[in-house]
């Protein structure tokens, strides 16, 4: 088409600009919502063993940018060098504003949803089977943080079907 001056129209620079920004945003939000968990999910279960000595999976993580609403479904946590189960649960899914949290060093997490989780717990004297994670965390002696303080804080929390098997020669 052209105008009346004899000079074909074009479309607005703003208009070429808003297409252009509306597609990085689509294919962020793609990036984040199905890229992105698929890519963390095959991380963690490749090197849990290698991390914490005990074999992860994982059904699906999934991370919703719209609803703030993260969850992962489908987890089981082995024994070392074992087939027996440590810890699982069917789904674990929050609701938390991350670039909020990330910027204001204020984590508000709300809506906490944990279906079926299951514990193995076993005491052999003073130890756990849990024991080796714990030591894991490092020195007690830390250089002092000296960086701004992270607030956190949870409301809302509901847990069902759970179950602990406790096994100890203790007892």
């Amino acid at each position: 088409t052209k105008l009346m001056s004899g000079k074909p129209a074009k479309p607005s620079r703003w208009k070429r600009r808003l297409t252009i920004w509306g597609g990085v945003l689509v294919v962020l939000l793609f990036l984040v919502a199905f890229l992105f968990p698929y890519i963390l999910k095959r991380y963690i279960e490749t090197h849990s063993e290698a991390w914490i000595d005990r074999k992860v999976t994982i059904d699906r993580i999934i991370l919703n940018p719209f609803t703030f609403r993260y969850a992962v479904t489908g987890v089981t946590c082995y024994e070392p060098k074992s087939d027996v189960v440590f810890v699982s649960w069917s789904d674990v899914s929050v609701r938390a504003n991350v670039v909020r949290a990330l910027r204001n060093n204020n984590w508000r997490f709300s809506g906490l949803r944990i279906t079926a989780p299951y514990f193995h717990i076993v005491q052999t004297g003073d130890r756990f089977n849990f024991s080796d994670l714990m030591e894991l965390g490092g020195d007690d002696e830390a250089a002092p943080d000296t960086s701004a303080p992270v607030r956190f804080s949870m409301a809302d929390i509901e847990m069902s079907d759970g179950r602990i098997d406790y096994i100890s020669d203790v007892l």
